[in-house]
């Protein structure tokens, strides 16, 4: 396997990293940080667009983006889907690859992005995801509606092959009538109608090798709450698991940026004592 560390800069993959991010500070940073951490410089490109934050995340980003561990912020005030960020990212990516990331995840291992792009190049997938998510039947959400969710690729960690990718249909969430199935209806969540266009054109979607789940952390649920009729136990619970969940975000943020402080110490005390 070719590396992305190695230190021929002629060789290094044609990658760009975008994050979606809406009032996950801590997160967003563990995130950006923990890419720069296990990803060689030079690498790729690191974007991220804010989804109308009210929270600390834009002066954290505005650091992040001034102490070159970002590339570019992109802001959308007045609020932008998830959905909508992977279309236009889709539509605007000048590197053959795109590896989206959900702002909740946290990478773990060095060889994350390698074994991403090996599968891509071994492949010849449109897209390598964490994992497929599959068919959910009769499935309410917050309306009441029953449907039946679609199978789809994991949002929160996939790469693309971006031009096999570009054009086609939409990311957002969309609902299609099938009156063969007991719902009537499916809810095609993020990626799914992509999917279904892929496969139908003979287009692979893949899962990464199962060691890939060793790579990476995703918390989940800590930008929203699911809204519900009554806000009772369940909508109490929900918060009392996001709040967790931030501390323990937190902590992990904390610990990473005492090791990124401690290596630059001990560099400078190197240089000091080859001095």
């Amino acid at each position: 396997m070719h590396s992305s560390l190695d230190s021929d800069k002629e060789s290094l993959p044609d990658v760009t990293i975008f994050i979606a991010s809406i009032n996950t500070a801590s997160a967003t940073e563990l995130c950006i940080r923990s890419i720069d951490r296990h990803t060689q410089r030079g690498a790729y490109t690191l974007c991220v667009g804010d989804c109308g934050s009210t929270d600390a995340s834009l002066p954290r980003l505005m650091k992040l983006l001034h102490d070159d561990f970002i590339d570019d912020v992109m802001l959308a005030p007045r609020g932008r889907s998830h959905g909508s960020w992977l279309d236009l990212w889709t539509s605007t990516c000048v590197t053959r690859f795109a590896v989206m990331i959900d702002s909740d995840v946290e990478i773990l291992q060095p060889h994350w992005l390698d074994t991403l792009l090996e599968t891509a190049r071994l492949s010849d997938a449109a897209i390598v995801c964490a994992e497929v998510v599959d068919e959910v039947p009769n499935y309410v959400d917050h309306t009441g509606v029953a449907r039946r969710l679609a199978r789809r690729p994991s949002a929160w960690m996939m790469l693309l092959d971006v031009p096999k990718c570009r054009g086609g249909a939409s990311w957002q969430f969309a609902m299609e009538d099938d009156p063969t199935i007991p719902e009537k209806q499916w809810g095609l969540d993020t990626g799914a109608r992509l999917m279904r266009e892929l496969n139908s054109a003979g287009e692979r979607v893949v899962v990464a090798p199962r060691e890939f789940q060793n790579c990476f952390r995703h918390f989940g649920g800590l930008s929203w709450v699911k809204r519900t009729r009554s806000k009772g136990w369940k909508y109490r619970a929900s918060l009392l698991k996001v709040r967790a969940l931030s501390l323990y975000v937190s902590a992990r943020l904390f610990r990473l940026k005492s090791l990124g402080y401690s290596n630059i110490l001990r560099g400078g005390a190197r240089q000091a004592s080859r001095g």
